[in-house]
Order: C-alpha cells, then sequence, then structure tokens
C-alpha cells in the first residue's frame, strides 16, 4: 500500500473523512492532511486508525511506521518522568525509560504532534493536581498516589490508571459528604474478607476506607484483554511468513480458556499460513477465525459486540476479586473502563446495557445456587452478598463540552448482607448520577 492507504481503507468500509474524524477525535481537514501525506500521525493517531479502521497499522503507514524507533519509544518515556518531575518533585517517582514499548496512555499524555490529545493530558494533569492538594499533607497517602502515577509509566499501566481516577471520583466526598479524604492502600486482616479462605494469607490489601462511611472500596480495570493475548503469535507468525493477519471473533471470550489454547490456536494458525491460507476457523476456540492476505490491499475483519453475552462470559471474573470482598462492612467494588483497553461501544447505550446485565448476574443470579468458588471455596451467593454496590468508571479519552472526564453509573446489590449508607446517595445525587436498584427483577 502507497501513501493512499488511508483512503483506500476508509472508502472501503465507506466511511468520510468527517465520519472517521469523529471516530478518532480530529477534524475532516486532519484525515484529509494525512491521507494526502502533507501530516504526519503520531503513533497513536496511526494506532486509533488502525483501531477504527480494523486494519494492521503496518498497512496502513509501512514506510512511516519505521520512524517510530525505540528512540521515539524513550523519548515519550522520558517526557513522562519530566512531567512528575514537575508535579510531584524531582526524585520521587522513577520511570524505566528503557522499556521495550510504551502503553497508549503515555503515548497520549505525551503527544506533542497530535493535538487530539491535548484535553486528555491536561486532564490527567489536573487529575494529580487535585489529588495532591487533596493528599498533599499526609506523607503516606502521597506516597500511594505518586506510587500510581509512576505505575501509569510502566508496560501495563492501565490498572495505575483506573486507580487514580477511581480515587478522584470518590475523593470528591471529600468537605461535600465526609470531613476527611478516604485512606488509601489499606491492610485489614484477611478474616474480613475471604482471603482468609487461602493458605497463609494473614492479610488483604484494599484500595481505600471511607472512615466516617465505615465503608471499604477496591478498583479493578474493566478491560478486554483478548486482542493481547492474541497480540504476540500474531506480531511472530506475521514477521516469519509476511502476512497480514486479523483476526475475527466474538466480544469476549472466557480469557482463561484462550489462554490456555493458545498454543494450539498458534498452531493452527501456522499451518493455514503454511499452506497459504486466506481464512481460518480455529478448532481449539469456538467463535475463533482469522484472515489472512500476503498481497497490498486492505484486510478486514469483523467482529461482534454483544452486551448480554458479554455479561454472561464475564460475570463469573467478578467473583475472582473475592480476596478483597469486605464481609462485616459496606464494600464497594469499583470497575473502571480505562481509555484504548476495553471494547465498551457507547452504541445505542449497549454499554448501560452491559453494566446492568453484569450486575444483575452477580447481584442475582447466584442466590439459593449451591455453586461453590474454586478458588476460595465458599459459595458464589456468600461472595455475591459481600458487595454492597458496583459502581463503573469509564474515563474518557478525549474531552468535549458534551463529556465528563468521569462518567459513573451504579447498581445496589438487594441481597447485600450490608446495605450502602445513605450518605453515598447524597454524595451520587450531587454528581447528577442515580443508583440504580434490582428489587422489582431480583429472580
Amino acid at each position: 500500500m502507497k501513501h493512499n492507504a488511508l483512503r483506500l481503507a476508509r472508502e472501503a468500509k465507506q466511511l468520510s473523512k468527517v465520519e472517521l474524524g469523529k471516530t478518532v477525535g480530529v477534524s475532516q481537514e486532519t484525515i484529509g492532511a494525512i491521507e494526502k501525506s502533507t501530516q504526519e500521525p503520531s503513533l497513536q493517531m496511526a494506532l486509533r486508525l488502525g483501531e477504527a479502521l480494523n486494519v494492521p497499522v503496518e498497512q496502513l503507514f509501512p514506510k512511516r511506521l519505521d520512524n517510530y524507533s525505540q528512540v521515539d519509544l524513550s523519548t515519550q518515556l522520558k517526557q513522562y518522568q519530566e512531567l512528575l518531575d514537575f508535579i510531584f518533585g524531582c526524585g520521587t517517582c522513577s520511570i524505566e525509560v528503557n522499556q521495550s514499548g510504551v502503553n497508549n496512555l503515555v503515548g497520549a499524555i505525551t503527544s506533542e504532534r497530535d493535538m487530539t490529545f491535548d484535553s486528555f493530558r491536561v486532564n490527567f494533569i489536573e487529575r494529580l493536581n487535585r489529588l495532591i492538594s487533596i493528599y498533599g499533607t499526609d506523607a503516606s497517602f502521597m506516597k500511594t498516589i505518586a506510587r500510581l502515577a509512576t505505575e501509569v509509566g510502566s508496560d501495563n499501566g492501565g490498572g495505575a490508571y483506573a486507580e487514580l481516577g477511581a480515587i478522584d471520583y470518590l475523593a470528591r466526598m471529600y468537605k461535600h459528604i465526609i470531613s476527611k479524604p478516604p485512606a488509601l492502600d489499606v491492610n485489614i486482616p484477611a478474616s474480613r474478607t475471604f482471603a482468609s479462605t487461602i493458605p497463609n494469607r494473614q492479610i488483604a490489601n484494599l484500595d481505600g476506607y471511607i472512615e466516617e462511611l465505615d465503608t471499604y472500596f477496591d478498583v479493578k480495570s474493566l478491560q478486554d484483554i483478548t486482542d493481547s493475548i492474541l497480540r504476540k503469535p500474531i506480531r511472530e507468525l506475521s514477521k516469519k511468513y509476511g502476512a497480514h493477519i486479523l483476526p475475527e471473533r466474538d466480544f469476549p471470550y472466557d480469557y482463561t480458556q484462550l489462554q490456555s489454547s493458545i498454543n494450539s490456536v498458534r498452531t493452527e494458525l501456522e499451518t493455514a499460513l503454511a499452506s497459504k491460507q486466506t481464512y481460518l476457523k480455529v478448532h481449539a476456540v469456538k467463535g475463533l477465525t482469522f484472515r489472512m492476505s500476503w498481497s497490498p490491499g486492505v484486510l478486514s475483519a469483523v467482529g461482534t459486540h454483544d452486551p448480554y453475552k458479554d455479561a454472561l462470559i464475564r460475570h463469573k471474573g467478578i467473583f475472582d476479586y473475592g480476596d478483597k470482598f469486605v464481609r462485616d462492612s459496606p464494600f464497594v467494588l469499583v470497575l473502571t473502563a480505562v481509555p484504548w483497553t476495553h471494547n465498551l461501544s457507547s452504541f445505542m447505550d449497549s454499554d448501560d446495557t452491559f453494566f446492568r446485565a453484569l450486575s444483575r448476574r452477580v447481584f442475582c443470579q447466584y442466590i439459593d445456587s449451591p455453586e461453590v468458588h474454586p478458588k476460595f471455596g465458599v459459595t458464589f451467593e456468600e461472595l455475591s452478598k459481600s458487595i454492597s454496590l458496583i459502581v463503573f468508571l469509564q474515563l474518557h479519552d478525549t474531552l468535549g463540552e458534551e463529556k465528563e472526564a468521569i462518567e459513573a453509573t451504579v447498581f445496589a446489590n438487594p441481597n447485600a448482607n450490608h446495605r450502602y449508607p445513605g450518605r453515598i446517595r447524597d454524595f451520587l445525587n450531587e454528581q447528577r448520577v442515580a443508583i440504580q436498584e434490582f428489587e422489582t427483577d431480583n429472580y
């Protein structure tokens, strides 16, 4: 593909410059400039265009991709280090600048060539400064904030970014609902959680505790890791056979099954590539197929997202966090969608449908069920009843006048052993967020 590869890929998807620009957050003029090669896309923009068009980025920009060398990646990490030095003071945070890669979050934060991410960077800086203004007088809490900011600069910084966003959101209670901010990085006896069922576990560590409400919380990233599981074999086999490879699949998979079958998937894929097949239906994992191409042109694949199926497949994974579920106090599980790490679509409210379907399964599906969790040795019902609220937070990548930096959706457990405190409802009302209930459909 030549310099008009982007235009060909866009037209193959029957997208206008305006439509593609809206999808990736730039103007139609920017799309036109990139197509004409009068403007170079940043690495992050190249990745976003590839994702939007479902085309490998090396197909869109085969020559230009070589420009994004290890030197550029190291420079991004050094720029992120400089940013943290400016915010926290030199020597507080230490980024490993010789990593083999850089995550999308750091790429967006340090992007200088693409104005698309200006609001993302500004919002991130403002978030850190807000947290410093709240926790700056407590050295222990500041150490936690600095640690999380440092971890954002690791190869997989999504979890730390999610936790910072959740703390930023919940800390809004301070001075409005509570007189001191939530405690961070809290240790409690394992006997107070389901960690007590794990041999030699004496302590359970949680992300936070709101003392005045006697409420604990823990934060987990809500992400689709299917692509990260498939990325390595696809990259290695693409290089070995000189082929373009795209997976076709439903969203999402049972990650445990996919991970355990990845060697079989690789073997099937390599056999197909060796015989120059252009399509493979994988036997090792149901519903997974690949499309392959060796010639210039646009290679497209199809992915489907069903929020109900998503909830069916993913809800049991929530119980794997049971070592964080507090048995004797209200407990809030915060599930955070971090930009560029999840498969939420924002199409026809399917995100909200997924949130409700997942929460309902976690809260209601296992009532009176004898099924026992294999890790904790207690019933799923016991685990379920220890959750008072599930809070979904969507941390947005770019911000417009119509979009909050953090969007919350909250569900209450009608079967919880400990109901959430009323002041949490007051706080959420102030944030214009309603707690959705399951009282009338608890079956």
